[in-house]
């Protein structure tokens, strides 16, 4: 071949890359703002608009408090930017929610003020500045591994990333936390490799703003500070000086913020109750697992599959092939004996297997294990796990040690002291996906380098063009799973993202069928009455109470009366009363008793016969 010919081959090629990351990105961009305005709204986005407007949930529960019997549009008023709510009440509202850092909400108060707040308006903010995360995930990947391949490959994923396409089309902060994550990461490493001035002043720009829009930066910046120390070796002692002030300077920034956390303890610990449920570590481990696969791809499991179980699966199945994989690559280390026990081993598993399969098949036939959608959902997952295991090892073994460990300090940044609190306050913190943004961030970044190591390989040998073409085809596998997630989700939210909330359309179905419907629910559920309040017709009425007692002074003017999200003391209560009939109108399955979840029920009064 010419050097004319490899030249056009080369120019070809390199074209055909930059055109296929043109479509990817055109994708994300296409997929982070499509059908905005059909996703469930759910309980953290009415908590943003109604603090961003200027309500507290105290003050409107006192409001409705004060009144009787009042429709929709009273509900939607709370959610709506009037002249009657100045900046400052939506600062003060701030204020009453001090475990939520402030700078994404004053952004957004800004935006509504010029935009209005539709739904599809205050979600458009997130949308946008998750393009965003682009070029700042390029940069941090460029810091990282000195590669713009590397870099390219890492935003290729991200752009159809169905976890982070999920939460761009959210009125929440974690748009704007991931960019000051990949801000505050990339600064770091350049603060910590050029040591100049204006590489530090970038860092400490970068974390204020990380601290200032999720508490949770404060761990991803103990990770870094342990990561210092580790490395410290290969460090002049003026980076350890330099880190030393630049973190002086930070706390002194966020200083104002801690003050008004520290003086309202009390109400942090009230905001977040939630998080203190029953400490439950098979769903931990469910949750940790599913992090990871849902950066890549979100194929849909059937709705009677038990995701606890399927982890579990997962994690036997990754073993085994770990174990696998070591096993071949020692083979012609291991001795003669070690060998036949292995042999041995393998004929036992089987037969074990083999007579499980004879002796208890009604058992493994009742199950959704053998349903088409499980198994192309578990394969899927299998190979995403897999492959986040590998890359992890592949970056350990291949890479630098401060590259290596600085990916793990990310992926371990916030798990690790979540898992610790939990296990101290018997809490489910760290069972939270979207926490864990920097981990997904860390495990993307893993598989990234990954691809391109071995897509990248120089040598032309046989073999090698093999490996090349086997790691081509994973790459299309990973970035068409990426596509069918994000196009499956395009007229729905995740499961994993709105789970409390998922079911508010079918609820709100059976009531909007109903004659003269009013809906009664406790003060604790006000959140979920804004969220469904998007999706009730105008004749629906609406009553907030504060006993059993109250739920019967209304059969006489309406026809049928919903109870929404009763508590368990409230439901035992009116259980109790032997005039009161109580039913189920709907139950949404869940996969977890601890999960939190939107029910409807019935309540009239029993009609008793006369002899």
């Amino acid at each position: 071949m010419s050097v004319f010919e490899q030249s056009d081959r080369h120019n070809l090629y390199r074209f055909s890359v930059i055109f296929l990351i043109a479509i990817l990105l055109g994708l994300g961009v296409f997929f982070r703002f499509a059908n905005l305005e059909n996703k469930v709204f759910w309980v953290d986005e009415a908590a943003t608009i109604t603090r961003v407007v200027g309500y507290t949930k105290a003050e409107i529960i006192d409001n409705l408090n004060s009144k009787d019997i009042v429709d929709n549009n009273t509900l939607l008023s709370y959610q709506k930017i009037t002249s009657n709510k100045s900046f400052q009440d939506s600062f003060n509202a701030l204020l009453k929610s001090p475990e939520h850092a402030p700078l994404y909400f004053i952004i957004t108060r800004l935006w509504v003020q010029l935009t209005g707040t539709s739904i599809t308006a205050i979600r458009s903010l997130s949308a946008i500045l998750s393009i965003f995360i682009f070029p700042c995930l390029y940069w941090l990947a460029r810091e990282l591994f000195a590669s713009s391949t590397v870099s390219c490959i890492a935003v290729s994923l991200m752009t159809v990333s169905p976890f982070f396409v999920a939460y761009a089309q959210e009125a929440r902060p974690y748009s704007l936390w991931t960019i000051s994550l990949l801000l505050m990461s990339a600064s770091f490493l350049k603060a910590v490799w050029i040591n100049n001035w204006q590489s530090w002043l970038a860092y400490i720009l970068s974390t204020i703003f990380a601290f200032y829009t999720s508490l949770l930066s404060i761990f991803v910046a103990i990770a870094q500070g342990i990561y210092l120390l580790l490395i410290r070796k290969k460090l002049k002692s003026q980076v350890i000086k330099n880190y030393l002030m630049a973190s002086i300077i930070i706390t002194l920034a966020f200083l104002p913020w801690l003050i008004i956390i520290f003086n309202q303890t009390q109400l942090v610990h009230d905001n977040t109750t939630w998080m203190r449920n029953y400490f439950d570590l098979p769903t931990v481990i469910a949750v940790w697992i599913g992090s990871i696969l849902i950066i890549f791809g979100d194929l849909p499991l059937d709705p009677n599959t038990n995701p606890i179980q399927i982890a579990v699966i997962l994690v036997i199945s990754v073993l085994l092939f770990s174990s696998l994989f070591f096993i071949i690559s020692r083979w012609g280390k291991i001795s003669k004996r070690s060998r036949q026990i292995i042999k041995y081993l393998n004929i036992i598993v089987f037969l074990v297997i083999s007579i499980l399969l004879v002796i208890f098949p009604k058992i493994i036939l009742k199950t959704n294990y053998l349903n088409p959608v499980v198994i192309i959902g578990t394969v899927v997952a299998l190979f995403i796990l897999i492959l986040s295991t590998y890359s992890w090892y592949f970056l350990k073994v291949k890479s630098k040690t401060e590259i290596w460990l600085f990916v793990t300090s990310l992926i371990l940044a916030i798990p690790l002291p979540l898992f610790i609190l939990d296990l101290i306050n018997q809490g489910l913190s760290s069972a939270t996906p979207r926490y864990l943004i920097p981990t997904k961030i860390g495990v993307l970044l893993a598989v990234a380098y990954t691809l391109e190591k071995h897509l990248n390989n120089i040598n032309n040998s046989f073999k090698s063009l093999k490996t090349k073409t086997f790691w081509k085809t994973i790459t299309s596998i990973l970035l068409t799973v990426g596509i069918c997630s994000c196009t499956l989700n395009l007229n729905k939210s995740p499961i994993y993202q709105k789970n409390r909330n998922i079911h508010n359309i079918p609820i709100s179905q059976i009531i909007n069928k109903s004659d003269y419907p009013l809906v009664l629910a406790e003060a604790e559920s006000l959140m979920d009455i804004l969220s469904l309040s998007h999706y009730l017709s105008d004749r629906v009425k609406f009553k907030l109470i504060n006993s059993p007692e109250n739920c019967l002074d209304y059969t006489d003017k309406f026809k049928n009366i919903f109870l929404l999200r009763p508590s368990t003391k409230l439901k035992q209560n009116l259980q109790k009363n032997s005039n009161i009939k109580l039913e189920s109108a709907y139950h949404p399955k869940i996969f977890s008793s601890n999960d939190i979840f939107v029910e409807l029920l019935t309540i009239s009064e029993k009609k008793t016969l006369l002899n």
